[in-house]
């Protein structure tokens, strides 16, 4: 999926550490454009710099900071 211009996962990385934590609105999945696009936010309205975060954090960065 194009979010921002740049290639994420269809879906959530089975690696993703935060899928083991609890859901709610401030979690790092509420914010994240693999959870939110396209169902919430069209990808090509998803905030660039948050993207930019999250796919550091996806291919092996430091968790987001938002």
């Amino acid at each position: 999926m194009k979010i921002a211009n740049l290639d994420f996962p269809d879906k959530c990385p089975e690696s993703c550490f935060e899928k083991q934590g609890p859901f709610y609105q401030g979690c790092l999945c509420s914010r994240c454009p693999v959870f939110n696009c396209p169902v919430l936010i069209d990808p090509d309205d998803y905030r660039y710099d948050w993207a930019i975060q999250f796919y550091n954090y996806i291919n092996g960065g430091n968790e987001p900071t938002l």
